[in-house]
């Protein structure tokens, strides 16, 4: 019987986690209520058991379909109860005095200082005491900020918000992301408004973040150059604060970016260290053989806790250990059913798991190592023990790279195509390095020793990034601005899962059915390129004090936009690439200055400078960006109206002389002047659109 076959039969945990994870879906996306759930798991119970009874023997697939059911409510009604526990309904009009504990330890932003924080007391007079929620806390900078500690407890007066995207199309849903981390409000507190309490509320994290920060002063070497100091603090302890942008862009390129985030990889390095050392004893009797499972478990669990407990090392550390405590049993083929069973304890512990980015690689490629890897393996096999290893390697990296393909391609807009050679380089190195950060704090207390194994470190550094700015300059290896829609999405997965089959069962209707998937991709983006070629729009992007308009036509992105975008690069990335992609456009930039006089010219969009405002025809649309007065002699008709940094009380002379299809006010008016004309404009009929309140205002024509 084929291998595939054996360990799905004997993984009847992963047959049952799909429902479980459709319920968690369908609750998520709120398909349909938890009485309609509950009314069709009855209805269907009930035609089982007649079916059963009347036709008088076993009708397996009704079982199956009662059991589906049943999972499928239970994750929906288990999310529902979770979502309900860590919501929060919080007033945002006015300020309350809160008690509140620190979950991280402040870091600084460009705002102040921003943490993570959970309320535990509030009142608008004094603060009592309310079911906990977390909140993500705005600070300015004072002296006393490096006080704040994980675990630390202050009482304040704090205004609340609610956490909102700003509308932008395509942009990173931020608003999504802490939503599944249960943050729905941040909160602000003002200069000199809160006080520090004494004590600690949650000392075992506080130590955690100690044994880190004790850890990484003892790799803190000189003979490192600050490059390889970030690289090693990131690989070993998963802390990317001192990584540049320049070495980040590097590993994204090479697809080796996971090697910075403390997890599978990293924990299954330790793993495999202490199953070296203690795993020889497990064949001399029953309680070694548990030793040697027990021992490595303690052993990512510490690693874990020492640097610093984050969530992807906690959930490959539940993964491993599951596997590893699966291993006392003396059947085979369980490995996948372990790795289900892990996979149920995560989202029993928290279902919003299921939509992390994190969980939903690590599972898809741990899943394709077990069922890929043998089979990848034994396709080729080498006489010399080198060529053996180098194919070992190259058939993980494979079997993990074919589950996780669509994820990257559509949350990441990415690929390297040199992942097999990088992979290949960076496994290795990666344990190596981990070793060897592990060493230099084991032999702190024989200093000639610990400079050898840092000067070793650093050697194998050296190899290892210029084997990686050689693969750099070789620019076919990767691909980027990769934009795919959801519809190409479950595409992709339905042709990993065909090829999947193809590998295990070589048949005529499995290569027909692997055909029709990538036909289907291929027609799905041909009708997007084609509609991309029809696209025409016009975005007033919502960008905090900076006023950026794009003219999209004919595959072509004109921004008219001012010079707070040139002065922040990363802006541009945040709001405006995600438009780039997903438009199949180029941009091309034209300043926006107010002291300009002058115009530019194509066969669908004249834009021309005049009198500090731009008078603007795009395709038929006729566009004005008012930044000053201007006096008109007749009334003049403009299909948009966009109002920018515009410092006069009122907007009544416009109202009169120009009559707009809609106005716009962009991001840079003060919000004061914003109210007063919203105002005018309602007494006057006259549609509006405030960009800062309602998000980016986008026209499609």
């Amino acid at each position: 019987m084929n291998d595939l076959v054996i360990s799905l039969k004997r993984s009847p945990l992963l047959i049952a986690l799909i429902p479980f994870m459709i319920g968690i879906s369908f609750a998520s996306a709120n398909l349909v209520s938890s009485f309609t759930w509950f009314f069709l798991g009855v209805v269907t119970g009930v035609i089982v058991l007649i079916t059963c009874r009347k036709l008088n023997f076993s009708v397996n697939y009704l079982w199956g379909i009662l059991l589906a059911m049943v999972l499928i409510t239970v994750g929906y009604l288990h999310y529902g109860l979770y979502h309900d526990y860590h919501n929060a309904q919080v007033k945002t009009a006015s300020p309350y005095k809160v008690k509140a504990v620190c979950m991280t330890t402040p870091e600084q932003t460009s705002y102040g200082h921003k943490c993570e924080m959970l309320v535990t007391h509030k009142g608008e007079k004094r603060p009592v005491k309310i079911k906990p929620f977390s909140v993500i806390v705005y600070l300015q900078q004072e002296d006393n900020i490096d006080f704040l500690k994980t675990g630390s407890s202050i009482l304040a007066v704090m205004r609340f918000s609610e956490i909102r995207n700003r509308g932008n199309p395509h942009e990173f849903d931020y608003k999504h992301f802490q939503y599944l981390n249960n943050i729905y409000y941040s909160g602000r507190i003002i200069q000199q408004q809160w006080v520090l309490l004494p004590g600690n509320k949650l000392p075992v994290r506080r130590f955690a973040e100690k044994c880190r920060d004790y850890f990484q002063a003892n790799i803190d070497f000189t003979i490192f150059s600050d490059r390889e100091k970030a690289i090693l603090t990131a690989m070993c302890l998963g802390d990317k604060s001192y990584m540049t942008e320049r070495t980040m862009m590097l590993f994204q390129r090479m697809g080796i970016a996971h090697l910075f985030a403390v997890s599978g990889l990293h924990v299954g390095f330790v793993f495999l260290l202490f199953q070296g050392i203690f795993g020889r004893v497990a064949k001399y009797s029953r309680a070694t053989k548990i030793l040697s499972v027990l021992i490595p478990v303690i052993g990512i669990w510490l690693f874990t806790f020492i640097t610093g407990l984050p969530e992807s090392a906690i959930r490959a550390s539940i993964m491993f250990s599951v596997i590893a405590l699966g291993r006392l049993s003396d059947k085979k083929h369980y490995s996948v059913n372990n790795l289900a069973l892990a996979a149920f304890i995560i989202l029993i512990i928290n279902p919003k798991q299921l939509f992390q980015i994190g969980f939903q690689l690590s599972f898809l490629a741990v899943l394709g190592i077990l069922l890929l890897y043998n089979k990848i393996n034994r396709a080729v096999y080498f006489r010399h023990f080198a060529g053996r290893k180098i194919w070992e390697l190259i058939s993980i990296s494979l079997s993990a790279q074919l589950f996780i393909f669509p994820l990257l391609l559509y949350h990441f807009h990415q690929f390297s195509f040199a992942f097999v050679i990088s992979n290949i380089m960076a496994t290795p190195v990666a344990a190596l390095l981990l070793y060897g950060g592990v060493l230099l704090n084991v032999f702190t207390f024989i200093p000639i020793l610990q400079s050898i194994i840092a000067y070793l470190v650093k050697f194998v550094f050296t190899l290892f990034l210029l084997a990686l700015d050689a693969l750099e300059n070789v620019t076919w290896f990767f691909a980027d601005n990769i934009y795919i829609t959801q519809y190409e999405f479950i595409i992709l997965l339905l042709l990993t899962f065909s090829v999947v089959l193809l590998i295990y069962f070589f048949h005529a209707r499995n290569i027909f059915l692997v055909l029709s998937m990538a036909l289907a991709f291929t027609i799905c983006n041909l009708n997007k390129r084609y509609q991309q070629k029809r696209h025409k729009s016009v975005t007033v992007f919502n960008i905090p004090g900076s006023t950026t308009i794009s003219f999209v036509s004919d595959q072509k992105n004109v921004l008219l936009t001012d010079t707070a975008i040139f002065k922040h690069p990363d802006k541009e990335e945040y709001y405006l690439a995600g438009q780039y992609m997903a438009t199949g456009t180029r941009k091309n930039i034209y300043p926006l200055n107010i002291n300009a006089s002058g115009h530019y010219q194509s066969p669908n969009l004249a834009i021309n400078a005049l009198q500090n405002n731009y008078w603007i025809r795009f395709e038929d649309l006729t566009v004005l960006v008012l930044d000053s007065p201007v006096l008109l002699s007749d009334k003049y008709h403009v299909d948009v109206l966009i109002i920018r940094n515009f410092k006069q009380n009122s907007i009544q002379s416009f109202l009169t002389n120009i009559q707009a299809g809609i106005i716009v006010f962009d991001n840079t008016s003060a919000y004061y002047h914003v109210d007063r004309w919203k105002y005018e404009c309602d007494e006057n009929n006259q549609p509006y659109h405030h960009v800062q309140k309602s998000g980016a205002y986008e026209f499609h024509l």
